[in-house]
């Protein structure tokens, strides 16, 4: 039924509770599994970089190279653990608004479902902006799994 699963992940340690779910569906189905992480571009070009001054831009496009870096290391590390227990695994990085490229990567990797995460936001957070999965539930032209991870929120 499925062929390819694309699998949005955080680098948080609730996408060990998404993996489970998303690798037993793959195994059982035969399908590959696609990792992929989106960096959100920064609100503001400083945000979150007081230590640094106006004319840091190098730098800046360095820390983001060194953050695309480590979540690239990331998603090889899930990769490698999940084709160790026999799955097909491709990685992909992305940079941007994370849900244009969610719904962008499941079309170009044309996959049957997305497996994501649903966190438990209220209502007011899920306006605002703090949700992901509702906005993609509209764009994307496959189905969605949303893999309930709000216990394990709690308890980290």
């Amino acid at each position: 039924m499925y062929r390819c699963l694309l699998v949005p992940l955080e680098q948080s340690p609730l996408d060990q509770v998404v993996l489970r779910h998303a690798s037993e569906l793959a195994r059982l189905a035969g399908a590959r599994l696609v990792l992929l992480h989106v960096s959100p571009l920064p609100a503001f070009p400083l945000a979150g970089i007081e230590e640094w001054t106006l004319e840091s831009g190098e730098r800046i496009a360095l820390r983001q190279d060194e953050a695309m870096h480590r979540a690239r290391h990331y998603l090889e590390e899930m990769a490698q653990d999940l084709r160790g227990k026999g799955l097909s695994v491709k990685v992909e990085l992305a940079l941007g608004d994370p849900v244009g490229q969610i719904v962008r990567s499941a079309k170009e990797q044309e996959a049957d479902l997305i497996v994501m995460g649903s966190h438990a936001h209220t209502i007011l957070g899920a306006l605002f902006g703090r949700s992901t999965s509702i906005p993609v539930r509209r764009l994307a032209e496959v189905p969605i799994l949303l893999v309930r991870t709000e216990r394990q929120a709690a308890d980290q």
